[in-house]
């Protein structure tokens, strides 16, 4: 609510930089609002119930390239979200172990952390629910986290693994599965850009180009 707010907001705002007593204070207006919405989060939000750590995180990025969690060994979350293509796949729709084109583009995993939901259409309010769509679906991953438990623990190194990311709970499990590449994924942060030096304050950070098209991005873009 307060990020539609927020746009509401800035579609009234004359979103200009140049010279002059009146357009800068216009420009600062501007800088207020856009703080609201769009200024870095200073740090990340994690569950009560999966606090991170350094092997859990370590776990979740093995976890998140190993093919072992689709049904036919094919395909790892890091295929469809590739860190070179930030975490994408660079194609208009993904493709799953049944080599069909998927009906959705693949969302870049960048600052999911930071999203209240998840999905192109929010069905899942958390990474760690998350993770069991594009497992179950028939035409991602085609399988169950179940199964994967099965495939998983016939690795010696994923039991010693497991045991060092969940003292309290050491199981090779559906849930710890969840979790682990959950906290994996609350580390894709993103560098900070020019656009963020921009909201900080630095009027030259973006030319008037750019800023021009933050005006209809923000404003009747919608």
């Amino acid at each position: 609510t307060g990020v539609a707010a927020g746009f509401a907001a800035l579609s009234a705002l004359t979103l200009w930089v140049g010279p002059g007593n009146a357009q800068a204070q216009q420009r600062q207006l501007s800088f207020d609002a856009l703080k609201a919405i769009f200024t870095r989060p200073v740090f990340v939000r994690h569950p009560a119930d999966n606090p991170p750590s350094t092997a859990k995180i370590a776990l979740g990025k093995r976890l998140f390239g190993d093919k072992e969690l689709s049904s036919t060994g094919t395909i790892s979350c890091a295929s469809c979200h590739d860190p070179k293509l930030s975490f994408s796949d660079g194609e208009p729709r993904g493709q799953g172990i049944t080599g069909k084109k998927l009906v959705r583009h693949t969302p870049s995993l960048w600052n999911v952390a930071f999203s209240p939901l998840l999905f192109w259409d929010g069905r899942a309010a958390s990474l760690e629910e998350q993770v069991r769509f594009p497992v179950e679906h028939p035409d991602e991953m085609g399988d169950t986290l179940d199964n994967a438990v099965q495939r998983f623990s016939r690795h010696e190194s994923y039991e010693r693994e497991f045991m060092q990311a969940f003292p309290d709970d050491p199981r090779i499990s559906a849930r710890n599965i969840a979790r682990a590449l959950a906290a994996y994924e609350r580390t894709l942060i993103s560098p900070p850009t020019r656009f963020d030096l921009w909201v900080a304050g630095d009027a030259d950070a973006l030319s008037q180009s750019e800023i021009n098209g933050l005006k209809v991005f923000a404003g009747k873009g919608r």
